[in-house]
């Protein structure tokens, strides 16, 4: 590598002017970072992340951490207990399982319902044709008692036969009458007020229609049940993300300042736990500056390691220069 390159010149300069900037923001200490420190009023610095138990609170179990110690992303600083928390999730499997019984249980009275009012509309349309077989009989009966009737009034009147054997035809009449109206009310009640029709299966049977929306109705009640179980399922989803954040991890490498609970406390959620101070490079830069050429410093700097960006009220030649630079490096 050619180290009087031009290229070359202006990234030694720029890492010569990064050094002078950091010893400036040291000395004077009203950067971002240092105010904050200053002032400690919740603030997240760039130096230091307060770490809390995400939207779960309860009795802290264990630390794994003390002050001190060296972490890496991920690992595990605190553990809540998890008693109630295994409780609800045992409760509404259990309810799960018992609408899951339930469902299966009407899904198959649904099916039986179904077909026993495709049966019955079958055997009702057979009993009525039937019944209209003995309808017909019993009409044909009646006729020809009437027929005989009036063929021996004649009879009598002209004293060919006697009274009681018009007595008796008069009583035979009668009882074809009386069997005439009985089979029409059979007829009448298999039909159910359902219209009749020359074609038996073009009769829509009230009785059927009932056993079938009966069956709509439990396949209402079943759509609820399930409806219920996708609303236990969602709860139980949540309770194990809450499981889950019942163990505090890190959320990045870094060095414990402070363990603010200790074991045996009970714990509010989002209620910092544990003072981290980050392991990741910060650069502050100008109020000034940011807008124009916050991007391009960003871009910029990355090759150097840092990977977030601040912005303070104090004003440097170097971002400024920038601006001159920005050609080279764009």
């Amino acid at each position: 590598m050619n180290m009087h390159s031009k290229p070359v010149k202006i990234g030694l300069f720029f890492l010569g002017l990064i050094a002078v900037c950091g010893l400036v923001l040291l000395f004077k200490g009203n950067d971002a970072v240092a105010m904050a420190k200053e002032k400690r009023d919740g603030i997240v610095t760039a130096e230091q992340i307060k770490v809390s138990f995400d939207s779960v609170s309860g009795r802290l179990l264990k630390e794994n951490v003390k002050e001190g110690d060296r972490v890496k992303k991920g690992d595990v600083l605190m553990v809540m207990d998890p008693t109630d928390t295994d409780l609800d999730i045992k409760k509404l499997r259990s309810q799960i399982a018992q609408l899951d019984a339930q469902i299966s249980s009407m899904a198959g009275s649904i099916d039986v319902a179904y077909q026993k009012a495709d049966t019955d509309e079958v055997e009702t349309h057979r009993q009525i044709d039937q019944q209209k077989a003995v309808l017909a009989s019993s009409q044909a009966v009646y006729e020809n008692k009437l027929s005989d009737y009036n063929r021996k009034r004649q009879l009598v009147e002209a004293g060919a036969i006697s009274q009681l054997e018009m007595d008796n035809i008069t009583a035979s009449l009668r009882t074809a009458e009386a069997d005439v109206r009985a089979q029409q009310e059979l007829l009448h009640k298999l039909l159910g007020g359902a219209e009749d029709r020359d074609n038996t299966e073009d009769i829509a049977l009230p009785t059927i229609a009932q056993e079938r929306q009966s069956a709509d109705n439990k396949a209402n009640d079943l759509e609820s049940l399930r409806q219920q179980k996708k609303q236990l399922e969602v709860a139980l989803e949540q309770k194990e993300v809450n499981k889950k954040r019942l163990i505090l991890r890190a959320p990045e490498d870094g060095k414990i300042l402070k363990v603010i609970a200790k074991e045996g406390e009970m714990v509010s959620a989002n209620t910092p736990v544990i003072l981290l101070e980050s392991s990741r490079f910060f650069l502050i830069v100008p109020d000034a500056l940011w807008n124009t050429y916050g991007h391009f410093g960003s871009r910029l700097f990355e090759g150097f390691g840092f990977n977030r960006f601040y912005r303070s009220s104090l004003e440097s030649y170097f971002f400024k220069f920038l601006a001159s630079v920005e050609a080279v490096f764009a």
